[in-house]
């Protein structure tokens, strides 16, 4: 006689029900644990590699974290083929200051929670002045100058890096047709202060568009990142542009502001362009290479503790219909965002208005496309400037 054992009364059955549970709960506990004691010191570092110099006022920071830091930071930059982090040179920056003022004025504006902080409004005017005023001729792509004794004073628009010397002139992007006509809003990123962006404001001077810049707060919060960006974007009103033409313009880690500034403004009709763009923080850390991403994770409730997130996605998927557009420029073969970074902002935008996209084609290189700047090439550029001017629909 066959006794037939229902699988409930096995003793592997009893096992799995009460002890699985059991386990559960224990690595739960041990998680909190884990968590309570390391997320501090976990948050301290995701902090330095989201906010670079905000994020280390102190003087222990200065002399002993920073090093270490950077010099991390270098032997993963040596690994993907990279160059090393340049060394932040006040003397070098300040310099850079006071050739930028000869195109801007530096203004302050206050923030809604009382900040105090220095912008700029770079007009394409002041360049065209600058050239005549040193001697300069422009003729379209090229500016030769008019004596040779005029070469010493306008071969400073070296300072400006991407323009190309050949022999004593300069090649520069091409006029815009209606680039006068807009403002590009930039968003740089955390721990960046003006002056490190001139690359950027020399192209978009020669170009013919305005471009306005900021300098963030010190304290280490979305929130208070945001209503920098929402400051200078009233003070850019101010000026007399429209939303339809102030252009927001943001790469990595900037986007996370910028796309909370296309949020608020979006029903307006105002345009965003995101470089390299994460879909979210906790998004890039999961991509980053062991241990890296666990630590990331493990810290991330110290930098989204106010309350604020960073997921861009989360904010376009919520945004309505406008006249408004978004324009991604991504890297083939970015090993910094995710692969499917893209497609995760196209499906999320489709509701939203029109989405356009930029595809910087993989290079021959092995240096991760995400540590290049893609707006040097001039293929790129002009895309990205047909998207400014409203050449693309």
């Amino acid at each position: 006689m066959v006794t037939s054992v229902s699988s409930q009364s096995c003793p592997c059955y009893f096992y799995s029900a009460y002890m699985d549970p059991c386990i559960e709960a224990i690595k739960q506990k041990l998680y909190e644990i884990l968590k309570y004691i390391f997320e501090e010191p976990c948050g301290y570092f995701l902090k330095i590699s989201v906010f670079r110099q905000e994020a280390m006022q102190g003087c222990f920071s200065q002399w002993v974290i920073h090093p270490l830091a950077l010099g991390i930071e270098n032997l993963w930059r040596r690994f993907r083929g990279a160059p090393p982090h340049p060394v932040f040179d006040e003397a070098r920056l300040n310099k850079s200051a006071a050739f930028l003022s000869e195109f801007a004025e530096v203004r302050t504006m206050t923030t809604s929670d009382g900040q105090v902080l220095k912008w700029s409004l770079y007009r394409p005017e002041r360049f065209d002045q600058w050239i005549r005023k040193n001697g300069g001729i422009r003729d379209g792509q090229w500016i030769h100058p008019r004596r040779p004794r005029d070469w010493e004073r306008l071969k400073r628009l070296n300072e400006f890096k991407w323009f190309e010397q050949v022999g004593q002139s300069f090649r520069i992007p091409e006029p815009v047709p209606g680039a006068g006509n807009n403002c590009v809003l930039r968003c740089q990123g955390f721990g960046r202060t003006m002056p490190m962006d001139k690359a950027f404001i020399g192209i978009h001077l020669a170009s013919g568009f305005n471009y306005a810049l900021f300098d963030w707060r010190k304290d280490l919060s979305i929130k208070g990142y945001a209503e920098d960006a929402e400051s200078c974007y009233q003070a850019v009103l101010r000026e007399g542009f429209s939303p339809r033409q102030i252009k927001i313009m943001a790469s990595c880690r900037g986007t996370f502001p910028a796309m909370q500034l296309k949020e608020r403004h979006h029903a307006e009709g105002v345009d965003a362009v995101l470089i390299q763009p994460p879909p979210s923080l906790a998004g890039v850390i999961a991509n980053q290479a062991f241990p890296a991403n666990h630590i990331g994770m493990l810290g991330i409730g110290t930098v989204e503790r106010d309350g604020q997130h960073y997921d861009s996605i989360r904010r376009l998927q919520n945004l309505p219909r406008s006249r408004g557009r978004l324009c991604l420029l991504v890297s083939e073969g970015d090993r910094t965002i995710p692969t499917d970074t893209e497609e995760q902002f196209r499906r999320a935008a489709v509701h939203a208005g029109p989405y356009y996209a930029i595809w910087e084609r993989g290079t021959t290189t092995d240096t991760d496309p995400h540590l290049e700047e893609p707006l040097r090439k001039p293929e790129i550029y002009r895309r990205y400037t047909e998207f400014l001017a409203g050449r693309v629909p």
